[in-house]
């Protein structure tokens, strides 16, 4: 089902395949989501509603793959699939990293965009003014054999 106003965000979408898998939910962001937490909004915020680890740096590339280090994230330059890992790709630009996706079990990538939908895509199907590109990606083992969220 295509949905315009993604697209319209998102015109890699259009050239792409994507699923929503969810409604709009402003609880939880896509680090959480990335991390398994429909609970929190991990943002780098000093404000009630809002977590981000102490310790951590600001929100920048270092402190986003320092963030995915201490939950067991290692980088890599593949991103394809492992049955027994599970990977995350980084988006930003030169400035700072903008989102966060993450690899489900059959190898299609998921997101959580921002306060709005779930969504099953391609990589590139996210690039763009927005997000920038996929600058990182990360995997760890999976944990007990599971997959976040999976």
């Amino acid at each position: 089902m295509r949905d315009p106003e993604l697209e319209g965000d998102f015109p890699g979408l259009m050239d792409s395949a994507y699923e929503p898998k969810s409604p709009k939910d402003p609880a939880y962001n896509c680090i959480a989501f990335a991390l398994g937490d429909l609970k929190n909004f991990w943002e780098d915020i000093r404000l009630n509603g809002y977590y981000w680890p102490p310790g951590i740096p600001d929100d920048t590339m270092a402190g986003w793959v320092e963030l995915f280090s201490i939950h067991g994230y290692l980088e890599t330059d593949d991103d394809a699939l492992e049955t027994d890992f599970e990977r995350i790709a980084i988006y930003g630009n030169a400035e700072r990293p903008e989102h966060v996706a993450r690899q489900k079990g059959s190898g299609v990538w998921v997101s959580k965009l921002g306060i709005g939908k779930d969504i099953e895509h391609t990589l590139a199907g996210l690039e763009g003014e927005l997000y920038g590109r996929v600058l990182k990606i990360m995997k760890r083992r999976c944990q007990e054999g599971r997959r976040v969220l999976e």
